[in-house]
């Protein structure tokens, strides 16, 4: 019986819950091990050390989100660790030592490590010295179902709920270093003289107010806070192009997921990204102000290149599928 790490589950939605629940259709008979509701912070992590291994017992236990038990050992185990961000000082000052030491034990203790992208896989052989046959890069998926093309209907009443207008430029913001938000606002900046006026850039996503970003906004650009995971297709479809300008990503889904909705995107030209867009996003140096906004006023203003960005993206995200994902998974779990 294969047995699944699931406390990640008990947190609020992110991209690893969201891999988690993609992949569990494909791996019936699969048990869920999560600790307590009461069990939050040190006392999850404790929970995960020490009582997780006793109830995994002899079977298969599946760590699907960057961590695992180190402390007390697991007979058989196999690991995803999506990247390694957590293990850089200048994105996680306060934990990267801790991540550091779980992470590198977390490796040498499983049987398998499963992470999402070659230049992941290649992080990790390089950082770790692992045996190359112990580690599979599996790509994500795209969910086509609600990832799709909008009817100019939906749309509109999109738009109008929440008071978005037509062509406006779209990035889910985060006050992390690596998303490199305060570049492309600069980029946007630049841009917007030369890009039609009705368009906003619009920012998605939980941003401090201790951040201080909000007061340096230029004209035309606004945050829009969370927005759930229902509203996210349409936010998605309902744009004039998607940017993302990310320093740093172990696979990078949204691109993708923006690209199944028909939307241009201007991608990032580094790490794991060219190997997810390929050659179907505006590429982008991501510590290039200039080419950012170069970028954003080329697919804004030009209808073909637009057209020929979308008739790609389609193409590219049609691809990637969880149902891939999934048999990819199951093919390697079953080998332990």
């Amino acid at each position: 019986m294969l047995c699944i790490n699931a406390r990640c589950l008990t947190y609020s939605l992110s991209g690893v819950q969201r891999y988690l629940t993609q992949l569990l259709p494909g791996l019936p008979g699969a048990r869920l091990l999560k600790p307590p509701e009461s069990l939050r912070g040190s006392k999850s992590h404790l929970w995960e050390q020490m009582l997780l291994p006793q109830l995994a017992g002899n079977h298969l236990l599946w760590n699907p989100a960057n961590t695992g038990p180190v402390i007390r050992k697991v007979r058989r185990q196999v690991s995803t660790i999506h990247d390694l961000t957590q293990l850089d000082p200048a994105i996680n000052p306060k934990t990267f030592k801790y991540y550091r030491w779980l992470i590198s034990r977390l490796v040498q203790q499983s049987q398998g490590i499963l992470t999402d992208s070659e230049f992941s896989k290649n992080c990790i052989l390089e950082e770790f010295k692992c045996s190359e046959k112990s580690v599979v890069a599996i790509p994500l998926g795209v969910d086509h179902d609600r990832f799709r093309v909008h009817s100019e209907k939906e749309i509109e009443l999109f738009r109008s709920r929440f008071k978005l207008g037509p062509g406006y430029l779209l990035t889910l913001g985060s006050t992390s270093p690596r998303k490199n938000l305060v570049r492309m606002i600069e980029a946007w900046s630049r841009a917007q003289d030369s890009v039609p006026k009705e368009a906003e850039l619009i920012i998605a996503g939980d941003l401090s107010k201790e951040s201080g970003l909000q007061a340096t906004l230029p004209p035309r650009t606004r945050l829009i806070g969370r927005v759930s995971d229902q509203d996210l297709p349409p936010l998605l479809a309902s744009a004039g192009a998607f940017i993302f300008p990310s320093l740093s990503e172990g696979f990078g889904l949204p691109p993708l997921e923006a690209m199944a909705c028909g939307t241009p995107c201007i991608v990032s030209n580094t790490t794991s990204l060219p190997e997810v867009v390929g050659d179907d996003a505006a590429p982008i140096n991501p510590l290039d102000v200039g080419s950012m906004a170069e970028a954003i006023i080329s697919v804004l203003t030009d209808a073909g290149y637009q057209k020929q960005l979308r008739s790609a993206g389609l193409a590219r995200s049609a691809g990637f599928t969880w149902d891939k994902a999934t048999a990819s998974t199951a093919d390697f779990l079953s080998r332990f």
